[in-house]
């Protein structure tokens, strides 16, 4: 498929637990990791593994009709302003996928 050629994956039929105890090198190939259904205990260990290799971390879990989402990065830049008028938030360019600006 044309266009696609940048976008590579990998995986590995293994428990996530397994691969978070005996091969935690695994993760570092990566730039984000998307991790499902984790417990709290694997998911401190995979969040700690990700920040050390300096990976992107996605941590989803549903419980039915509900779920959570939790990103784990080493920074997230926060800007914090006074929103006076549409056009301030347009200076910054910060949400420019909304069509605010």
């Amino acid at each position: 498929m044309a266009g696609y050629d940048s976008v590579k994956a990998k995986f590995i039929e293994e428990s996530p637990d397994t691969l978070i105890m005996t091969s935690p090198y695994f993760f570092s190939q990566f730039t984000l990791v998307i991790a499902t259904q984790l417990v709290e205990d694997s998911m401190v260990k995979l969040d700690r593994i990700c920040r050390e290799a300096n990976v992107k971390l996605v941590f989803v879990r549903s419980y039915g009709l509900a779920g959570i989402v939790r990103v784990s990065v080493k920074v997230i830049p926060l800007v914090q302003f006074c929103l006076k008028t549409k056009e301030s938030l347009c200076c910054f360019r910060v949400l420019p996928s909304l069509g605010i600006c």
